[in-house]
């Protein structure tokens, strides 16, 4: 019987057609750097120009990690035996003869540089479209200020932190000692729709929030005019490797924009049970202020951790036989089972196209 995997429910894990964020741009140097990607070593470095560059992590020859080679021009050279790949992937040189077979090459991963991140592709590089590459319109772009250079690796899948993230009534309960009670957001229906750029939202109105400690930190004073707080809460799918959550923030007696502080989850498949989480935090109001940018980067951290913390538990349940036979779902779960059921599509239309 074919296994499946919690909790899409597909043999394999993931999707390969994808672009995928393998790291942060300042950790790709002219020094290799190793990282497990679905479930494979991958290395990475500059060429001489700066363009980064994805190759297989172990030499075709005899399996030597190629984190350990040196940087030749724009070639890897073994440490093992100096066999040379340029990075195209195409030997250029074995020491030992005149003659490079033509068969002699090591898999390359098509490697571009957004913003603070390196995305690779990490199916058929044929298909490997970079306009594919989510381009959200809160970072990188004028008005918004953005700090986006966090990884860290969460020891649960790929897909629970989407589940988690599709589901932020959460917060009133995972992160009430850093949040306070947000009951009036989550006690509200959610809504769902496909954006016309093929994004899916799933977002929850709260036409009338009363002040609280968290608008303070964000917008110190402003409390003190009496106002509510309009607020529009989303979490934007842009595909399995990168959710967006976030939302304005207007004053509901009189519609005046405060501000909109969004926040970015990129999840990359470590193993199948483990992911790189990379993130970061985007706002369109108090740019200069460098202060406020530490301790809201400090609050996001703060959050971030107990979401691990939280997802680490439910994957050692998981490993102990908690599936989707066992599970139960509420309304709150209709915009993380959509996303499941997309993933699921995309991982078995690829198979599909395997067996064609």
């Amino acid at each position: 019987m074919e296994q499946k995997i919690y909790p899409i429910n597909t043999s394999a894990p993931w999707p390969r057609n994808q672009w995928w964020v393998a790291a942060n741009s300042s950790e790709v140097t002219r020094k290799p750097m190793e990282r497990t990607i679905l479930g494979e070593p991958v290395v990475l470095y500059r060429t001489e120009a700066g363009a980064p560059v994805a190759m297989a992590g172990m030499c075709p020859h005899r399996g030597y990690p190629m984190v350990e080679a040196k940087v030749v021009g724009d070639a890897l050279e073994c440490g093992y035996h100096g066999i040379t790949f340029g990075c195209d992937g195409a030997c250029e040189r074995i020491p030992t003869q005149s003659e490079v077979p033509s068969k002699w090459k090591i898999r390359t991963y098509p490697a571009v540089q957004r913003w603070e991140w390196v995305w690779i592709w990490t199916g058929d590089p044929e298909l490997a479209d970079e306009s594919k590459i989510p381009d959200p319109w809160c970072v990188g772009k004028p008005g918004w200020h953005s700090q986006v250079s966090i990884r860290e690796t969460d020891l649960s899948r790929f897909t629970l932190l989407i589940d988690n993230l599709f589901d932020l009534s959460h917060l009133n309960y995972l992160h009430s000692s850093l949040l306070g009670s947000v009951n009036e957001l989550v006690q509200r229906p959610v809504e769902m729709q496909t954006k016309p750029d093929g994004v899916f939202r799933l977002s929850r109105k709260v036409p009338d929030f009363p002040w609280s400690p968290y608008f303070e930190f964000l917008f110190p004073g402003r409390g003190a005019e009496g106002i509510k707080v309009s607020t529009e809460s989303f979490s934007d799918y842009f595909g399995p490797c990168l959710t967006l959550t976030g939302g304005p923030f207007l004053v509901a007696q009189t519609g005046e924009r405060l501000g909109e502080i969004n926040f970015l989850h990129a999840m990359t498949p470590e193993t199948e049970s483990s992911t790189h989480y990379f993130g970061g935090v985007t706002r369109d109001f108090r740019h200069q202020d460098e202060a406020f940018d530490k301790s809201n980067l400090d609050l996001y951290l703060a959050v971030r951790g107990q979401d691990l913390e939280g997802l680490e538990k439910v994957e050692r349940m998981v490993s102990r036989g908690f599936d989707t036979a066992r599970e139960l779902s509420a309304l709150q779960d209709a915009g993380g089972i959509r996303v499941r059921r997309m993933i699921t599509a995309q991982i078995e239309g690829e198979q599909s196209a395997n067996e064609r």
